[in-house]
């Protein structure tokens, strides 16, 4: 069960408050008749929260990852992919989400090259050290608790999209569904945890979620949840931890309702 919106949340509150205005009311010489009513009504909300809590604790929950710079390892791939093509002209450490952009491509422009060599990455680039095992490894582990595996990634082109798929099954990476999307904070739509190395992921986190961030040199800045130095650091206890949170922000944000 997903974490209420906002209107649920308003709904939710209205209905407390009533409640509690009715009860006052009781104590100032409520008729038995309306007594009852106001105990069956909060009976219910109570067997609602209830019921709540143990979904909660049984919910089945959706892990995203990132590719580039999560478990491939992009920016190498892209630098050697600009030397075959501009042998005379000097690569940049991808020390920002743009680096790219520094680079000579004599006079063409590097945004529109890049979109159209992304796919080419894919046939050069190497997967992070451990980043098979640890996924595989995620994975198999998830799926004995019923949680979903999913990448979720965000690639310029149809050929590209297309690649992504070829070198994760090349490399034997194991994952339930792979979703594609238009705009890195999309990601959310399609995870309740999210491993990704993107700032613009990281930073656009709804509060109900949970992020575990691969620490790179250009995220310095963005905060995860859980902050790791490369794929391969990701364990299973960090994944359970994860997982825990996750369901709790929910427990806790109806918990705070109930006490209103």
């Amino acid at each position: 069960m997903p974490l209420p919106t906002k209107d649920t949340k308003k709904r939710f509150k209205k209905l407390m408050k009533a409640s509690k205005k009715s009860k006052t009311n009781t104590m100032y010489g409520a008729t038995d008749t309306s007594k009852k009513k106001i105990s069956t009504y909060e009976n219910k909300i109570i067997t609602k929260f209830e019921e709540f809590i143990k979904e909660s604790l049984d919910k089945k929950v959706t892990i995203g990852v990132d590719i580039d710079g999560t478990i491939n390892n992009f920016g190498d791939a892209y630098n050697t992919l600009f030397k075959r093509y501009f042998p005379d002209n000097e690569v940049f450490i991808n020390d920002d989400w743009y680096w790219y952009k520094k680079m000579n491509y004599n006079g063409e422009d590097p945004q529109k090259w890049f979109k159209q060599k992304k796919a080419e990455t894919f046939d050069i680039s190497q997967p992070y050290e451990n980043a098979v095992n640890t996924i595989n490894n995620i994975y198999d582990f998830i799926k004995t608790h019923g949680h979903t595996l999913n990448i979720v990634t965000n690639q310029v082109t149809e050929e590209a999209r297309e690649k992504a798929k070829i070198w994760l099954d090349h490399f034997g990476f194991k994952y339930d569904d792979i979703i594609f999307v238009n705009a890195a904070k999309d990601k959310w739509k399609y995870a309740d945890i999210m491993i990704d190395d993107a700032d613009k992921v990281l930073n656009n986190k709804p509060l109900s979620k949970v992020s575990i961030k691969i620490v790179q040199l250009w995220n310095e800045k963005s905060v995860g949840d859980f902050n790791i130095p490369n794929i391969g650091s990701l364990t299973i206890d960090i994944t359970q931890k994860a997982i825990n949170k996750f369901i709790n922000k929910s427990v806790s944000w109806w918990k705070s309702i109930i006490n209103l």
